[in-house]
């Protein structure tokens, strides 16, 4: 009886190892923000990237995993009076809870639950939906946040094909990552 449990056991812990030395390590990769010093983030190696800017727009990051067709995008938000209270966790949380309150009326869910988010910097809040009706060709699924770091407050939006939360711990782990250079 012992044995037939200490060979899944190996098999589980052997399938662990090996899945973990194949898949690539994130990368940290930097941001420029105008005026606004450098937005850092761990992104894996498979995950491309695209910056959109117009005019004195802060920039959208769009990251975009060809494995898992899930997509991140994260915009970069700062004061535009010096706020220190800008990137707070109360402020974030209310902003979150009327973006939830705004998707509500398309979601499935009939209660969206914030949760919370930590970052080196501080706590933010995010939420998922499930989408009642995408289109063809859309997502699915979408979680939507705010998060400190450093002055900046990171505003972001997962899309993904995969329900939550395996659908979008890797693009969460990114914006855990989050780190700013003044």
């Amino acid at each position: 009886m012992r044995r037939s449990f200490a060979v899944p056991a190996f098999l589980f812990s052997f399938c662990a190892v090996v899945g973990a030395q194949a898949a690539d390590p994130p990368a940290a990769r930097s941001y420029p923000l105008t005026d606004h010093g450098v937005l850092k983030l761990s992104v894996p190696a498979n995950w491309t990237e695209q910056v959109r800017a117009e005019g004195g727009a802060p920039p959208t990051i769009e990251l975009t995993s060809n494995e898992s067709k899930a997509i991140v995008l994260i915009t970069p938000l700062w004061s535009p009076r010096d706020d220190p209270k800008f990137n707070s966790t109360e402020n974030i949380r209310a902003a979150i809870e009327r973006a939830a309150q705004s998707v509500q009326p398309t979601a499935v869910e009939k209660e969206l639950v914030l949760r919370t988010i930590e970052t080196t910097t501080g706590e933010g809040h995010f939420f998922w939906a499930t989408d009642r009706a995408p289109g063809a060709g859309e997502h699915k699924f979408m979680a939507n946040g705010g998060v400190p770091a450093g002055k900046l407050l990171l505003s972001f939006t997962v899309l993904s094909y995969v329900e939550p939360p395996r659908g979008i711990e890797e693009a969460l782990a990114i914006v855990r990552s989050a780190a700013h250079e003044p």
